[in-house]
């Protein structure tokens, strides 16, 4: 059997030593125990009231294991925090077995805090509270406060979701700028890197809003010779606009194809966009009918019939009947000159007798 030896903050247990009695090692601050031998045995209370060293320091985010705290190696597997229950805890505070951890929805100053270890063991518990007035085991909790990062224009508006930093009091901590398209960092307001308190820290990067950038769309209008048929158009924008082009209505021509996007996002190097357009046929069914129209008069005027001009009296004159065409001598003519001339010929020996 051992002896009670108060303040002890670590113990070795050997192979030799079969079993511990009831409050062997009562009011100590122990808080790494060894035990050698998987055979030893502890009765109730072995290890009861230790007393911490100050305050529990709960971290930021509210849960705090207890094996920051308390470290068993057991060579039985038994007296360790895997079989640990926790009892008596003041309201906000749960003990989560799977987290082996105390786990705050509320701050509360103090708690009772009995911890029970062992499982083919003796009953025995380690109680790493105190005893307050009343004789009830109190421990008392100190908490951490996390230290929130945030990504802000100069007007003061949320460029990006803020970062929450955790961890226990006098842990360190380091904050990042980001890199937020369009901004560039200007200042930082707080402290880039230092150690976790009792108070809320916070640290705000600054951003100042970039030049606009802006780009370019120019949109031709071809033939497919690639000769400009059309005035060109520029379209100007901000860099990641939106933008929209559109074909023109060009006489005598229609839209063949387009090469380039119609339609996206300006970028920082000028986009091209060209619409290429093939001639119109004007070959109709009405300009074949004329054609053919014009042809039958050509012919007609090739063989001579022709309209002469009106009379006086508005009566149209077919000059046909009158004189013939060269190289054309009327049958009908012959007998008529014949008769003239005898006649003729008849009068002047009339004249002679």
């Amino acid at each position: 059997m051992l002896s009670t030896t108060i303040n002890l903050k670590k113990i070795n247990i050997p192979t030799s030593v079969s079993n511990i009695k009831i409050s062997a090692f009562e009011n100590n601050n122990i808080t790494d125990i060894t035990v050698s031998n998987p055979a030893t045995q502890f009765d109730y209370s072995a290890f009861a009231a230790q007393t911490t060293s100050g305050t529990l320091i709960v971290p930021s985010n509210h849960v705090l294991p207890i094996a920051d705290y308390l470290h068993f190696q057991d060579a039985s597997g038994q007296l360790t925090l895997n079989n640990a229950t926790i009892e008596g805890l003041a309201d906000g505070v749960s003990y989560d077995a799977s987290k082996g951890a105390l786990v705050f929805t509320a701050e509360p100053v103090t708690s009772p805090l009995t911890l029970f270890t062992g499982t083919n063991r003796l009953d025995s518990y380690y109680d790493i509270s105190e005893y307050g007035f009343s004789g009830q085991t109190i421990v008392s909790f100190k908490y951490t406060k996390p230290v929130v990062v945030t990504y802000v224009d100069e007007k003061g508006n949320d460029l990006t979701d803020s970062i929450r930093l955790d961890g226990s009091i006098g842990d360190t901590y380091t904050s990042k700028a980001q890199t937020i398209d369009g901004y560039t960092l200007k200042e930082v307001n707080g402290n880039v890197s230092g150690t976790f308190t009792t108070d809320i820290q916070n640290v705000t990067y600054v951003y100042e809003k970039d030049p606009i950038k802006n780009g370019q769309v120019i949109v031709n209008y071809q033939d497919e010779s690639g000769n400009k048929i059309a005035e060109s158009i520029t379209l100007t924008g901000e860099v990641g606009s939106h933008y929209q082009t559109e074909n023109k209505t060009i006489d005598g021509y229609t839209l063949k194809k387009i090469v380039g996007k119609e339609a996206g996002e300006i970028a920082a190097k000028p986009t091209t966009v060209t619409y290429i357009y093939g001639k119109t046929d004007t070959y109709t069914d009405n300009n074949k009918t004329n054609n053919k129209t014009s042809g039958n008069n050509m012919n007609e005027s090739a063989v001579g019939h022709t309209t002469a001009p009106t009379s006086a009296q508005g009566k149209s004159i077919n000059t046909s009947e009158i004189l013939p065409l060269t190289g054309e001598v009327p049958d009908s003519g012959i007998p008529a000159v014949g008769g003239l001339l005898t006649l003729l010929s008849v009068w002047i020996l009339f004249r002679k007798h």
